[in-house]
Parts: structure tokens; C-alpha cells; sequence
């Protein structure tokens, strides 16, 4: 009959968590899977779910989260939200035990104000919630699956029972950009206004680290820029391992601004010598990516750069590769093209009216014009511009932004039906906006700032400044301006996709994927970036990309298919899987990802029979099944354990096993000779055999060229010792009537294969007196045993021999062994001792023979050779009847005397005499003799 147990834990999953098909796979017994839909309320779809359950103890979700907040659905769960959804978390009381635990698997998700969120989700269902304070997930980029902070005691366990996954960033050089001419004011790296002409994207990178080059007194190759006076900015990601603070160091020949993670680190924008080194230290949590952008310029002579880090607990390096990613590429080089930054628009007229005269997309706003223009194209006065386009936040927080100008200005954000800033007026000024900001990390914000110059200096500058809340305490960013990194030009950017088109197969050594967008694209294109990240024990030496994780979408090409070499490596891989994952970008956005398995084609194979070996030479044997044909010939690995007394060397051997294809018969199948056991002379324990269990397993690292069935791995051998097991029993009793010898049997229980000495215990006669020593000699043929009275050793009264059952052979013994030839002891060939008694013409009382066996043993007396000694039948007597007669006196009569009378009145002439006769023992008869 079988019992269905009702469910008690629940785990709902994100649908927008990538790759979460795998984890559907890794959810322990008894435990319900639901998903999440990404467009819906996910609040509700939970509620809906326990609304008709009891009795539930655990309630586990897995999904994208940040210090306060973890993503359900279409619904962001937070401490500014939980309050509309208190009335629906209330009702999961129904659903839950009074000690039920609410498990939140979401990045950071405890950290900070969330502990405080943790306490209010409490409160509202009752259960005691736990959460993580960093990283969830991927082991290699600084996760875990760990709960660090709980409101009460969690008793529930982890129902997603995987190994953290591995993964690691693919190699992908910064985005390099180079600029003819130089700025040495103040601002954001590169003024647009200042650039003349730059090139098309270019990578450098090397060994030792990506940002570091001497030019001399050249100029980049490749670059299109002089020798001097030029410009050149990385932009992208950089990947923080671990928690602390990092130390940045640049020394350059000129001049350097570094920004990481949108806070401007190193500010030396000026003419200096390699002989100067600047640095300055930021405090990163591990396991993230964070913005990085190095603006370097070279004035004159000499040209070189160099960026390096000491990250926390490690020394000063230069950044690896695989540590840097780059942002999208950045192509603009006039009107109506995209690029970094805020889209402006330049009018000539102080009210934006009409169309405008020229059209650019700004790296930032951070403009000094004095009493010049903007371009030719524009006025040196009267004229305003408008900017457009997004902000993405860098992190969770309460924002302020600020605007420096001369003269009027207007600042929206978010679409706000009021201005933040709004000084519409002549004159310098620095205003900070009216409203304070809650964004979280990640958000794409949409901003218009509006700008007009009447005459004499002109200037507009954009700033902002964030903190953790909004009393404006624990500032996380500085007053600055909005770096270039964190500015896109417009708010309807394309969203990419990407879907799985072909397998990634070892076999047919390609997997293939769609990358696409069912969005506008703007008429000069977009370049996507991606990466490939190998997971679950996949490396990047399993695939390679031809296309350098890039590819460019067209208003007419929307959707583009890319072909990803897959490599076959010759070696046994499971559960590889590759990712390739959209990599943020400023001219699209995207959160997507896809995970694929990488289909091995080494052989899976299967242990499906064996035979056992034996001491007397027989080899133990293994079926081995496998599932397809074999391109190389395979050295198998094995394993032993449950061994008991066994051990490889002293007990057995394995031999080396090579499997080829041409050996695999009709259905792939082939038997191996694997365990040759070694006749030791030692008597193995246990008596029905020695067993041990011999497990085929996998190789290590790249010698690993096949699978394992985890099902059908392994065979327990039993090795049947050669040695055997004998006893003694008594067959029948002896006389010393003519043929009538006494007899034992030796028992064994198997045959061993090769000679060895029985050695036995013969027992002595009685002492008796001897009047005649040679009385007891007796020849067989060219022996002579002869008793001895005064030592009483063994043929004084008998003699031992021994014989086969068959009759085959007899042999008299003259000491206390046999010599037991290979292949007897059982059947015709049964071992008799055998015991013959002399008719020595004495009479004596039934004697008793007792032959007991010895056991040899080693040196050391700690293991039995030869022969084990049945304890139970270690020794057996005989009896021998004495064959002289047993006489009892009947009459005795005694003589007269000459001439007189006995008392009885006899004649006393008569003869004495004495009457006997004899007693039969047997029979308890009696004989007148």
C-alpha cells in the first residue's frame, strides 16, 4: 500500500532566475517545486498557493534580490511595499505551523536595512525568516547558499541540495577608445566638445595585466592618433573577488582620472613623469562587478600608463584579464548618433524653440565654455541645449542631484510632474534639486536637463549625492559629477534576447544561440556585448567564440545567429553546462541568460558481471558494458573497499585493464580479466571466502577519457581460499586379532592445489615391562619400526600408517607428518590413518589410541598456514582390544602329606592342583579349560 505524506516544504522559484530548470533538479524528496510567473503578481501567486494548505513548515524562495528586497514576480518586495501586501502576508499564518520558516535565497537580501524588512515579513506571517547579508549562488563568483542573518530559530534546512556552481568570467579586453587632442580642465575624463575625430573600438591586452603600456614617444598602435597630444579611456567592469578595501595605483606619463564604481578615485589630470604614483583605496563587496572607467592623456615626448591593485589580504598586481569586461561600445560621432552619456540637443535661441542646430551625445555634463560655444554651429550666446536620456543608479539609496550653471536651468527626474530644479533665470548659480530620490540599485531613472545662456560666461554642470536613507546619514556617494558610465542617452532602449537555437555537442563541435530584439533599433545599429561563462566543472578551454563577444544588430538584421566552438577534449565530463549571458550595456538592456548542457561523447560504461577468482590460479573476472563504440583505447581505474583482512598486494592483485574497440563484441560488451588472487599459505578468515568490493571509477583530471554508471559501478568478489579446513573423526574401533586394525578419517573440505606437510600428534603405549627388547620388531619392507619398552614410543603394541580410500597408496608413518600431495584429501582420494596392532602376546587391559592434528602457523604465530584445524574435530580415539585371554581361578587343591590326612579328610597322597577357566569379555561368558 503506498502512503502519501502531505508536502510541509514549498519552494517557489523566480522564473526570471536564470537556468532555474536546474534546480527544479536538485530539490530534495518530498518537497512541492512551484514557479513563479515573471509578469505577475508574485505576492499573489504565493498567497493563492498556500490558501487551501496546512500544516506547512517550511517556505523556501529563490530569487533576485538586494539589501531589503527580493524581486516575486512582476512585484518587488520591500520595506516600502510590504505595507500593501500586509493583508495578503497575514494570511499565510493559515497556511503555516507556529515554528514554520521562510527561507529567502536572494543576494544581500539581510544586509543593512533589510534586517529590518526581515522583521516586518515576521511580524506580518508569523514565521520565523532568514536571509542572506551577500552573495547567493555561484561559489567562483563569491556566493553561497548560507543564511547568515535569522529573526528566530531556523529549523529548516536548504531543500536545493547542489554543489555551488562554478563559473568564471570569460576573457573580454575594456573598451579602448582614443581622442586626438587633450583637456586639461575640469570634468569627467574627455570633453565631446574638444574631439576632433577618434577611432573604431580597439582591445589591448596582454599576460601580465590589461592596462599596462609603454608607447615611447609613439603613439597606440592602430589608434589613429598622434604621438602626442592624444587621449585614451577604458571603460567596463571590473570583478571584485572578495570583501575589503582595494587599493588602486596608476603612475602614467601625463596625466590620469580613474572612477570605480561610479566614485572618482584618482584625480591627476595634469603633466607628470612615471616617476610619481598615485593611489587611493575604495571598499568593494565581493562577488560583484563594478563600473570602472581611466581616462589617461599624454601632453608630449614620452607616453605610458599603468593600472594596478592590491586587492584585500593579496598583493600589489596588475589586474588580471578575466578580472575586466567591457561596457557596450560607444560609435557616435555626430548628430542623431548614440553612444555614452545624455543625448543634447543644441539650439540657437535661449528657449529651445524649433529644431536644433546640432545634436550630440554628451559624456557628461560637466561644461566650462567661459565666453566660447559649444560648437560652431551654435551661438557664443543665446543659445540653450536640451539633454536627454537615463541614469543607471549604481546603488540602493536616497539621491539628490544638483545642477551648476550660468545661466538658467531646469532639472526633471523620473518623469516627476515637478521640476527637481527649476531656476529658469540669468545668472551663476549652484542649486541643489528640491526633492530627495529612493532608487535601488540597478534602476534606469529617465532625466531632461534644460539649459539656456544669455551672454557672457557660460557653463552647465549636472552633480548628485546619495545616501543609504533619506535623513541624508551614511553617504555612499560624494558630491560629484554623474560619471559617464552611469549616463545612457534615452529611455526606450532595446530590450535583447537570447534563445537557444542548436546543442552544444562535443560530437558535432559547435552549440549555436539567437541573440536579437523584437524593439526599434536606431538607424546606425547597436553593438551587443556577451560573454560565455563555463559551469558545473566546464572550462574555457571547452569552447571558444569567434566572435569575440560582440555582434551588431540592424533595423533590417534584428536577429542574429552566433556559432560557439565546442571542443573535444577527449575527456569524461558531466553536468558541463556553458552560459552566455548578455553583458549590460548603454545601448540596450537586457537580463538575460542561457544555460546549455555540453553533450560529452565519452563513453558511459557499466559493470553488468563477474567471476570470482581463486588461490588455485583461477583469474577474477569483470563484464563491462558500454554505450557506444570507443575512438581511443581506454585504461580503466578501479577501487577496492569493504576489504575486511584483504589487501592489494598481500591477498590479490589488480591487473591493469586496457579496453579497445575492436575488443567490444556485437552489443558492446566485453569481458576483462581483473583480479588475480594470491596463493599465500596462509588460511584466510573468514572460511567461505574473503570479500572485497572492486568499484570502477573515473579517472583523474585529463586522463578522465570515460563515464562511470553510477548505478552499475562495481562487483563484490569472494576469493575461496586454497587452503583447507580438516578435521579428524574415528572410523572404527581395532584388535590385535589378525586384520582387525583401527581407523580415522581425515575431513577436508576443499583440496588445495599444491603439496604441503600435515603435521599430527601420535600418542605413545603404556610402559610395560620388557623381558625381550627385540620382541616388538617388525619389518616393512625396507623399514624396520622397532618398539621401544622404556620409551614407549609409538609401534611398542601398534603401528600407524596411512592410505588412500581407493587403496591406492599406504604408507607407514616414521615420524609425526604426512606429506599431503596437490589435489587429495576428498572422494576416492580421502586420507585414512589407520592404526595396527601387534599380537604381542601380553596380556593387556583395551587400549586407547588418540591422534591429534597441529596446526602450523607463521613466524609470529598470528595466522594459520597451510591448513586451518577444524577446533570442533581437532582430535579422535580408536580402542584396541587385547586378544591374550582373561583367566579366573576356580578350585585349588593342595597335597597331603605322606601318611596323614588333610583337615577336610583328603587322602594325602593326593596331587595339589589348581582348576581354571577362561572369561570371554565379550560375550560375559566363561570357558573350563
Amino acid at each position: 500500500m503506498i502512503i502519501n505524506t502531505p508536502t510541509t516544504t514549498i519552494v517557489f522559484v523566480n522564473a526570471q532566475v536564470a537556468n532555474y530548470q536546474n534546480l527544479l533538479k536538485q530539490v530534495q524528496p518530498d518537497t512541492e517545486f512551484l514557479l513563479i510567473n515573471a509578469d505577475q503578481d508574485g505576492i499573489e501567486q504565493i498567497t493563492n498557493t498556500l490558501k487551501n494548505r496546512q500544516n506547512i513548515t517550511s517556505v523556501q524562495i529563490i530569487s533576485h534580490g538586494g539589501e531589503g528586497e527580493i524581486q516575486l514576480g512582476r512585484t518587488r518586495l520591500n520595506r516600502d511595499s510590504i505595507q500593501a501586501y500586509r493583508e495578503q502576508l497575514e494570511q499565510w499564518r493559515k497556511a503555516l505551523t507556529a515554528e514554520a520558516d521562510i527561507l529567502l535565497f536572494g543576494c544581500s537580501v539581510g544586509f543593512g536595512q533589510g534586517q529590518e524588512f526581515l522583521r516586518d515579513l515576521s511580524i506580518f506571517t508569523g514565521a520565523d525568516v532568514a536571509a542572506s547579508v551577500d552573495i547567493t549562488g555561484n561559489a567562483l563568483l563569491g556566493g553561497d547558499w548560507d543564511l547568515e542573518f535569522a529573526t528566530g530559530n531556523i529549523e529548516s534546512g536548504i531543500a536545493i541540495s547542489s554543489e555551488g556552481q562554478q563559473a568564471y568570467a570569460g576573457i573580454l579586453p575594456l573598451i579602448v577608445e582614443y581622442f586626438i587632442g587633450n583637456n586639461t580642465k575640469e570634468g569627467n575624463g574627455v570633453e565631446r566638445t574638444e574631439v576632433k575625430q577618434w577611432s573604431t573600438r580597439s582591445t589591448i591586452s596582454n599576460s601580465a595585466g590589461l592596462i599596462r603600456e609603454d608607447w615611447g614617444t609613439g603613439s597606440p598602435p592602430n589608434s589613429n592618433v598622434n604621438q602626442d597630444n592624444f587621449i585614451v579611456r577604458w571603460t567596463g567592469y571590473v570583478y571584485a573577488s572578495s570583501t575589503g578595501d582595494y587599493k588602486f595605483y596608476e603612475n602614467s606619463d601625463d596625466g590620469v582620472r580613474l572612477w570605480v564604481n561610479n566614485r572618482r578615485l584618482i584625480e591627476e589630470w595634469n603633466k607628470s613623469g612615471l616617476d610619481k604614483e598615485n593611489s587611493a583605496s575604495i571598499y568593494l563587496e565581493g562577488g560583484k562587478w563594478y563600473a570602472i572607467q581611466m581616462d589617461y592623456f599624454d601632453w608630449d615626448a614620452s607616453a605610458a600608463v599603468n593600472l594596478q591593485w592590491q586587492p584585500p589580504g593579496s598583493s600589489k598586481a596588475y589586474i588580471p584579464n578575466n578580472y575586466l569586461i567591457p561596457l557596450a561600445s560607444s560609435t557616435a560621432t555626430g548628430p542623431n548618433d548614440l553612444g555614452y552619456g545624455l543625448k543634447g540637443e543644441y539650439f540657437n535661441n535661449r528657449d529651445l524653440s524649433g529644431n536644433p542646430v546640432y545634436t550630440q551625445v554628451d559624456s557628461a555634463i560637466n561644461f566650462d565654455w567661459g565666453d566660447g560655444s559649444p560648437n560652431n554651429k551654435v551661438n557664443s550666446n543665446n543659445f540653450s541645449v536640451r539633454w536627454t536620456g537615463s541614469i543607471v543608479i549604481p546603488e540602493t539609496g536616497s539621491y539628490v542631484f544638483s545642477a551648476e550653471t550660468d545661466d538658467g536651468v531646469r532639472l526633471r527626474i523620473n518623469n516627476s510632474s515637478n521640476y527637481d530644479i527649476d531656476r529658469w533665470s540669468d545668472g551663476s548659480r549652484s542649486q541643489d534639486g528640491g526633492y530627495i530620490r529612493t532608487f535601488s540599485k540597478g534602476n534606469v531613472v529617465p532625466i531632461t536637463l534644460e539649459y539656456f545662456e544669455n551672454s557672457g560666461g557660460a557653463k552647465a554642470k549636472l552633480l548628485w549625492q546619495a545616501w543609504t536613507n533619506d535623513n541624508k546619514t551614511n553617504e555612499i556617494i560624494s558630491k560629484s559629477f554623474i560619471p559617464t558610465t552611469s549616463l545612457i542617452p534615452y529611455t526606450d532602449r532595446p530590450n535583447i534576447y537570447i534563445s537557444f537555437f542548436t546543442g552544444a555537442s562535443e560530437q558535432d563541435g559547435k552549440a549555436q544561440f539567437k541573440i536579437g530584439t523584437s524593439s526599434t533599433i536606431p538607424a546606425g545599429g547597436i553593438n551587443v556585448f556577451y560573454r560565455l561563462l563555463p559551469l558545473n566543472g566546464a572550462s574555457t578551454d571547452d569552447f571558444s567564440d569567434p566572435n569575440l563577444g560582440q555582434l551588431t544588430l540592424t533595423p533590417t538584421e534584428k536577429e542574429k545567429v552566433i556559432t560557439i566552438n565546442i571542443a573535444d577534449d577527449d575527456i569524461a565530463e558531466s553536468n558541463e553546462n556553458l552560459r552566455i549571458e548578455i553583458i549590460p550595456g548603454v545601448q540596450y538592456q537586457s537580463g538575460y541568460s542561457l544555460d546549455v548542457p555540453i553533450i560529452d561523447n565519452e563513453p558511459i560504461i557499466s559493470v553488468i558481471g563477474y567471476e570470482n577468482p581463486e588461490e588455485a590460479g583461477k583469474t577474477g573476472k569483470l563484464k563491462l558494458k558500454f554505450d557506444r563504440p570507443l575512438t581511443q583505447t581506454l585504461t580503466l581505474k578501479f577501487e577496492v573497499s569493504n576489504s575486511g583482512n584483504d589487501t592489494e598486494s598481500d591477498d590479490y592483485l589488480l591487473r591493469t585493464v586496457t579496453v579497445s574497440n575492436n575488443q567490444l563484441d556485437s552489443k558492446q560488451e566485453v569481458t576483462v580479466d581483473l583480479v588475480e588472487a594470491k596463493d599465500d599459505d596462509i588460511t584466510d578468515l573468514p572460511r567461505n571466502g574473503e570479500k572485497f568490493t572492486v568499484r570502477l571509477v573515473p579517472n583523474s583530471g585529463n586522463l578522465n577519457n570515460y563515464h562511470v554508471n553510477a548505478s552499475q559501478n562495481s562487483a563484490t568478489f569472494t576469493i575461496v581460499d586454497d587452503e583447507p579446513t580438516i578435521g579428524i573423526e574415528k572410523l572404527t574401533d581395532g584388535s590385535e586379532d589378525r586384520g582387525k586394525n583401527a581407523e580415522f578419517k581425515l575431513v577436508f573440505d576443499r583440496q588445495r592445489g599444491k603439496e604441503f606437510t600435515l603435521k599430527l600428534n601420535l600418542e605413545a603405549v603404556t610402559n610395560k615391562d620388557a623381558s625381550d627388547p627385540n620382541k616388538y620388531v617388525k619389518t616393512t619392507g625396507t623399514n624396520t619400526i622397532r618398539g621401544n619398552h622404556i620409551n614407549t614410543t609409538k609401534g611398542a603394541d601398534y603401528l600407524f600408517y596411512w592410505r588412500y580410500a581407493d587403496h591406492s597408496k599406504k604408507e607407514y608413518f616414521t615420524g609425526n607428518e604426512i606429506t599431503v600431495q596437490a589435489n587429495t584429501g576428498q572422494s576416492n582420494k580421502t586420507m585414512i590413518i589407520g592404526v595396527e596392532p601387534i599380537d604381542d602376546d601380553v596380556a593387556e587391559n583395551t587400549e586407547s589410541v588418540t591422534v591429534r592434528l597441529v596446526q602450523p602457523t607463521n613466524g609470529s604465530g598470528t595466522e594459520n598456514k597451510f591448513y586451518q584445524v577444524d577446533t570442533q574435530k581437532q582430535s579422535a580415539t580408536v580402542s584396541i582390544e587385547d586378544n591374550e585371554p582373561t583367566l579366573e581361578l576356580v578350585t585349588v587343591r593342595n597335597a597331603k602329606e605322606y601318611g596323614a590326612l588333610l583337615s577336610d579328610q583328603e587322602d594325602a597322597y593326593s596331587i595339589g592342583y589348581i582348576e581354571l577357566q577362561q572369561f570371554d569379555i565379550k560375550s560375559s561368558t566363561r570357558i573350563a579349560i
